[in-house]
């Protein structure tokens, strides 16, 4: 492998050397030993595979088949896991240990082509791990350079816009998706140039001399090893769940990951699970030399174009991203902690909109002249590692080993180009992108900086507070100009370099503006007496804040636009992008800029006009637009309307982060946290004030309207909504689809629909869910059966579809007396241990004729006693079994039996699966509402010619039977 860079420091300028502690070096001596081998290779001869090979492969294209089921796939997940348990015992091979583990994919899962199959897979990995046992593993590197070269004569068409926005949504990739929209996003990856090479060198700058006065003077506090217990197999499966993302250096995904936590490898996954909870609590115990963590703390760096100039995006390796994440969760409350109030990145619940709240009020307090807001000069690349780490063993020790570990020598960044070659640079100095802890590493980096500053300007009207590298202060010019001066001087010593051409003060008062540029004099400050852009709100005078929201609406108004176009023929895609990421955008802006809702008119009106009658293939009613602003849960879409939002959410935000506002205002070194007791009472108020929306809304509308809105507001009706359009999970619905559910949810007329139905009435959207010919309503009944009996099959061992019931004596008191009678599923051992549990499915029409006369809930229980009275006595006495009829609606809500049984089977699931119960039971609703969804559209949509052909390819029509 590649040498590491030592860091270069002059000890001339240390006051003290940096307390850092060493590990043992590692021992070379053991290569002479010939009797350690592995796989009949030596020791020396492995290890220089090992080597050469990750070298070589982290500049290869992503070419990795998914794992495919059976016991050749554990056995890779076996030979991961021996890898990791050779680092964490300290064997002779703890040296190359990690990096085996992560050249594996990559020497082992080559996709032989794009048309390969699963099969396929399976046999070329058994060939494979063959050959590994063999130790032929120059076959193996050979075979997978082959492969490479093939990828590289193969030149794909570039997707459009459009194309490449649903692909990232049927995969789950919503950021991505989103940044597609974004004008100002970047222009693409830069191909790899001797000018794009120099500039990613400018930005990540050698290791900084430790200078005077910038090292902690501490006891360092034991953190025992019990403290990281927490981190255990469950953990690492919960923290492997939460990783997405690309790929790293090993071309190792967080989609690939994915698998580690599938019950079907069961105890091979849950093997290399805790074989990584005991790696990630020694690198928080026990220091570790840096070469045996090469591999693991390496990056992979993308230039993008910044139009103009380059921004690197570092992708971390996907192993230390799961490790991260765990030793994240573990200290988190101490890293808040030890941050306190002046550095809200530390992981503060809604940090960013305490400290922007905090600022204006602080800025337009009477004794406030001005505001100054600092940009610092490629900030995360320079903060002084060694510095850094000194001091964290102070400040949070328990979170300083892994940091140490991490960061005690170079990162090593990987920049791949076009033929399989790349360039490697070296990270010295400040975070590492892609790592989860470097914002907590960046925030105890710069808290003895603010520290300092605190106490330099305590008797001066100055007041800062901190978002990672962007730093504010507010008060008297004389103030800031003592906080500015000492800024400058002692920053440099923690790596914080202030850009002066980019740093603005603000004058509250523009007749301070010559006096402000004579207190000033000697910077290169920039002044302004109208505002600026701060922590993505503004601050300012009022018609600053006007020119900025005018900006801001503007803009999203053509990122609009472009969703509205993609709507067009991807409406699914749209809409969860729109709900689930993007209106998060401006959302920030409502809760963070007072009077936002006088701007944000055009926006509305776009959403209205132009998003929505997209969506809907045609435009809405008012009673219509303020129906889909309503949440989900309670009949609508989640489209709000943010003229009538924004001032609430605005107070909503100062309530909550009125504790750590407070404390930010007094300058208070002791941590604080959102008001959860504001939290607890603005939710209250929303959901009181969504319940008396929707009953308004009730009061406006038709009985049929009306009977919509009380089914689509109950739990499971807009499962399929709040889901992502996942591909894999079957969670994606076409154009048509889309658009006749939205419209069939609210009772809307749909186009295109033909008169009179080949039953010879009258054709309509009631009649056409109750209309038995064609055979749809038969299989909208067998979808859901053939669904819950798969499930079923997962967690009990004898599970029967269409069970035959035995003879029924004259006097069984059922009204079903008929031999040859069938249920629809049997299950041995669901509620009782050997006991038969029969289960009958009926799906039924809420909007019938029949239906609206009585209340919902009566319609379940009229269908239930129905189906009870035709079989629960017969199977109870015939079977000694259990019977539980399954009511649905079409819209895909469950009646109070149902309901239990879902939660049951959930439950079981989770047992399985070893899912979280309320994962397994949205799944479960998800699966069960897109199949209503599917068929809901199904019966109204179809053209009299396909009508007739199913009618013709039905069998059995079936008669005089509910389904």
């Amino acid at each position: 492998m590649t040498d590491i860079p030592t860091l270069s420091i002059n000890l001339h300028d240390f006051v003290s050397t940096p307390d850092i502690p060493q590990p043992d070096a590692v021992e070379d001596a053991i290569s002479d030993n010939p009797a350690l081998q592995y796989n009949g290779t030596s020791f020396t001869d492995f290890s220089a595979f090992v080597a050469d090979f990750y070298d070589e492969s982290r500049f290869w294209r992503n070419n990795i088949f998914p794992l495919p089921p059976g016991q050749v796939s554990k056995k890779f997940m076996d030979i991961q896991t021996h890898w990791i348990q050779q680092f964490n015992f300290d064997t002779p091979f703890r040296k190359i240990a990690l990096t085996t583990v992560l050249i594996l994919p990559n020497l082992l899962l080559q996709k032989p082509s794009g048309s390969s199959k699963v099969a396929d897979h399976r046999k070329l990995l058994e060939r494979r791990l063959e050959c590994w046992e063999k130790g032929e593993f120059d076959v193996l590197k050979r075979d997978g350079l082959v492969i490479q070269r093939k990828l590289l004569s193969s030149r794909r068409k570039e997707p459009s816009a459009s194309q490449l926005f649903t692909r990232y949504m049927l995969q789950g990739k919503l950021n991505a998706a989103t940044r597609l929209l974004e004008k100002d996003g970047s222009g693409g990856v830069l191909p790899l140039s001797d000018a794009v090479i120099n500039s990613l060198k400018d930005k990540h700058p050698e290791a900084s001399p430790v200078m005077t006065g910038s090292l902690l003077h501490g006891p360092v506090n034991d953190i025992p090893p019990s403290f990281y217990d927490s981190i255990d197999e469950k953990m690492v499966s919960r923290a492997i769940r939460y990783t997405k993302g690309a790929a790293g250096p090993s071309n190792i995904s967080g989609q690939f990951m994915q698998h580690y936590c599938h019950k079907k490898f069961n105890s091979s996954g849950q093997l290399f699970r805790e074989a990584v909870a005991h790696l990630a609590r020694k690198l928080c115990t026990t220091h570790i030399h840096s070469a045996q963590l090469a591999s693991f703390t390496a990056c992979k760096l993308i230039p993008l174009d910044k139009r103009p100039g380059v921004r690197p995006i570092g992708v971390g390796e996907i192993l230390r991203r799961i490790v991260g994440k765990c030793v994240s969760w573990v200290v988190k409350e101490e890293v808040k902690a030890a941050a306190g109030p002046l550095q809200v990145a530390s992981g503060v619940k809604s940090g960013a909109e305490g400290a922007i709240h905090a600022m204006r009020d602080l800025f337009q307090d009477d004794e406030s002249e001005g505001i100054i807001l600092i940009d610092a000069s490629n900030a995360f690349n320079r903060l002084n590692r060694a510095v850094t780490l000194h001091n964290a063993r102070i400040l949070c020790p328990e979170v300083a080993t892994y940091l140490i570990n991490t960061y005690r020598q170079p990162s090593s960044l990987i920049i791949q180009g076009d033929d399989n070659t790349g360039e490697v640079l070296w990270s010295c100095e400040g975070t590492v992108q892609g790592d989860n802890l470097g914002m907590h590493f960046y925030c105890l980096g710069t808290l003895p900086l603010i520290t300092r500053l605190h106490h330099h300007v305590a008797d001066s009207n100055c007041k800062q507070c901190w978002l990672a590298d962007d730093a504010t202060a507010v008060g008297s010019l004389h103030g800031m100009r003592k906080w500015f001066d000492e800024l400058l001087k002692i920053g440099y010593e923690y790596g914080y370099f202030v850009n002066q051409s980019k740093t603005w003060l603000i004058i509250k008062d523009p007749s301070d503006l010559e006096r402000a540029k004579d207190i000033f004099q000697g910077t290169d400050v920039q002044f302004t007496t109208e505002g600026k852009r701060h922590l993505g709100a503004c601050i300012g005078s009022d018609s600053y804040r006007k020119e900025y929201c005018d900006g801001i609406v503007k803009e999203c108004c053509e990122e609009i636009e472009n969703l509205c176009d993609i709507a067009k023929y991807h409406p699914h895609a749209a809409y969860a992008n729109y709900i689930h990421s993007y209106q998060h955008k401006f959302t920030y802006f409502l809760r963070t800029i007072p009077g936002f809702e006088h701007f944000v008119k055009p926006l509305d009106d776009l959403i209205t006009y132009g998003f929505l009658p997209t969506l809907f293939g045609g435009p809405l009613t008012h009673v219509e637009r303020k129906m889909v602003a309503l949440p989900t849960r309670h009949g609508g879409l989640g489209v709000q309307i943010l003229g009538e939002r924004a001032q609430k959410d605005f107070a909503t935000s100062t309530k909550v982060t009125s504790k750590l506002t407070e404390a930010i205002k007094e300058q208070s070194l002791i941590a604080q946290d959102i008001c959860h007791e504001s939290v607890r009472e603005a939710k209250v108020c929303k959901e009181t004030e969504f319940r008396s929306n929707r009953d308004g809304l009730m009061r406006e509308v038709t009985p049929p309207v009306k009977r919509v809105l009380e089914i689509i507001s109950e739990k499971g009706a807009s499962s399929w909504l709040n889901a992502l359009p996942l591909k894999a999970q079957g969670f994606a619905l076409n154009k048509t689809e889309f658009t006749d559910a939205l419209n069939l949810r609210y009772f809307r007329e749909l186009r295109g629909l033909r008169s009179d139905c080949p039953c010879g009435q009258k054709f309509t959207v009631t009649h056409a869910l109750n209309c038995k010919r064609g055979g749809f309503v038969h299989m909208r009944h067998d979808s859901i059966r053939d669904l819950l009996a798969k499930l079923l099959s997962r967690v009990q061992n004898d599970v029967e579809t269409e069970p035959q019931l035995l003879p029924t004596p004259e006097e069984t008191a059922s009204e079903n007396t008929a031999d040859g009678a069938r249920l629809d599923i049997r299950a041995r051992g669901f509620w009782r241990n050997g006991q038969h549990a029969f289960f009958d499915v009926r799906v039924f029409n809420p909007l019938s004729a029949t239906s609206l006369k009585s209340s919902l809930k009566l319609c379940y229980s009229n269908q239930e006693r129905e189906k009870k009275r035709a079989y629960n006595n017969r199977v109870m006495q015939n079977e000694g079994g259990t019977f539980t009829p399954l009511v649905f609606t079409v819209f895909g809500t469950a009646s109070r039996e149902c309901s239990n049984f879902l939660k049951t089977l959930s439950m079981k699931l989770d047992t399985k699966t070893e899912d979280k119960n309320e994962d397994a039971i949205c799944w479960l609703r998800c699966k069960l509402s897109f199949l209503c969804i599917k068929h809901l559209g199904m019966c109204p949509s179809q053209k009299p010619r396909q009508l007739m052909q199913h009618i013709a390819l039905t069998s059995r029509i079936i008669k005089g039977q509910n389904y």
